[in-house]
């Protein structure tokens, strides 16, 4: 059953926002929603079955967040109507299936850890070469742009929509690949250069600076932690690449792919703008987890119609959002989930010399990994769009388990 479940999690990740449907009002469901249903399920199962298991470990650290997320909706309860109570809720409920994908991938790294591993591989491959078809056959959206889509042009956005996630989820990627390098099997010391090259191709393509600079900065931080000279080469030409392709691009005509635009970047500074009036409101537990669209509409910060923006229910930084919405209390509990999880490698990896496993030498590639997502969030609310909730949850126990070989 985890082995169904996860892997059809791995093919609706893949589809990403094709298979989103909406029911009215902002309410839009996906398949990749209703399969964490059934992961929350099956976890809950097993928590019924055997409170004791390990994989329930860091389960009280999570319980904290959620419960600050509710007791900030519920603090809230007269400021917004029942309706919007009950759909901010949903929200809320969504990101504990999510959440539940972390407990169901450990399950499965016990049972069967090449299949998880091999999974996320798959996975990104797939999501890179849909991403080239759709460059290439499907280069404009402005056509979805009724659905509230913005009118993204001539960028690699795949199955995402939105270039920006899908180059923060690329540029994660492309350093989880290192993870496949000296494992002494000459098919894949073929692939994976293939992969990370064409993976970076991509990167480029959807002319994300945000990911961009969240690639970058990790691959660097990866090039200290690592003290191997390929890293320091790898980057070298990965910036060469970037200068050339940066010098070709920067004055286009076209304002979806000049580097130098400028529309939104302001529009960026709107919004969090927007995001520091609303937390001002109510710095210590927020306006409520996710009524975030609702105390828009109310300062007048959304248009009109303004339901089908995908834009609406957050700001470009995960980070304060949840302060908006849960507040200097909801985003202490968050980091402290992060930390609990991630632990065990603070512990031992930054810290492993070259007699050590490789599985301790990975970690510092997944934690890399996990460190582009945050990086990332910093420009887009990454942390809370669902695949890369997926993606990261499924790297954490990775890098958890790892820790403790």
């Amino acid at each position: 059953m985890r082995k169904v479940i996860f892997l059809s999690i791995i093919v609706s990740s893949i589809l990403g926002e094709l298979t989103r449907i909406y029911l009215g009002n902002s309410i839009g469901i996906s398949l990749l929603d209703i399969v964490s249903f059934f992961s929350l399920i099956y976890v809950i199962f097993l928590y019924v079955k055997n409170k004791n298991d390990q994989i329930f470990s860091n389960l009280k650290y999570f319980l904290f967040f959620i419960g600050i997320c509710f007791l900030s909706l519920l603090l809230n309860l007269r400021n917004f109507t029942v309706n919007q109570i009950l759909i901010s809720s949903l929200y809320l409920w969504r990101f504990i299936s999510y959440f539940s994908i972390y407990f169901l991938a450990k399950k499965l790294w016990i049972k069967n850890k090449k299949l998880l591993i091999n999974s996320l591989f798959i996975w990104g491959i797939s999501f890179i070469v849909l991403g080239f078809l759709q460059y290439i056959l499907y280069p404009n959206l402005r056509n979805l742009y009724y659905l509230g889509w913005d009118d993204h042009l001539y960028r690699l956005f795949s199955t995402f929509l939105d270039p920006d996630f899908a180059g923060v989820f690329i540029a994660s990627f492309i350093i989880y690949l290192f993870t496949f390098f000296k494992k002494r099997n000459k098919k894949i010391n073929i692939i994976i250069p293939i992969s990370i090259i064409i993976s970076f191709i991509s990167l480029l393509l959807t002319y994300s600076r945000g990911a961009f600079i969240a690639f970058f900065i990790s691959l660097i931080i990866l090039v200290f932690i690592s003290k191997n000279k390929i890293y320091k080469y790898l980057l070298g030409i990965f910036i060469l690449f970037f200068i050339l392709f940066a010098a070709f691009f920067t004055n286009s005509k076209l304002e979806p792919i000049n580097l130098l635009r400028t529309y939104s970047i302001s529009q960026r500074f709107i919004s969090l703008n927007h995001a520091f009036t609303i937390f001002s409101k109510s710095p210590i537990w927020g306006i409520g987890f996710n009524t975030y669209r609702y105390e828009q509409e109310k300062l007048g910060f959304l248009k009109n119609n303004s339901d089908i923006s995908h834009a609406g229910a957050g700001t470009d930084n995960s980070f304060i959002f949840i302060l908006a919405t849960t507040g200097v209390i909801g985003l202490f509990f968050y980091l402290l989930l992060f930390k609990k999880l991630l632990q065990k490698f603070w512990k031992s990896s930054l810290t492993i010399n070259s007699k050590q496993s490789n599985y301790h030498n990975d970690n510092k590639f997944i934690f890399c990994s996990i460190l582009t997502v945050f990086i990332g969030s910093l420009f887009v609310n990454a942390l809370f769009y669902p695949p890369i909730m997926v993606w990261t949850w499924s790297l954490v126990v990775i890098i958890d388990y790892n820790s403790r070989e």
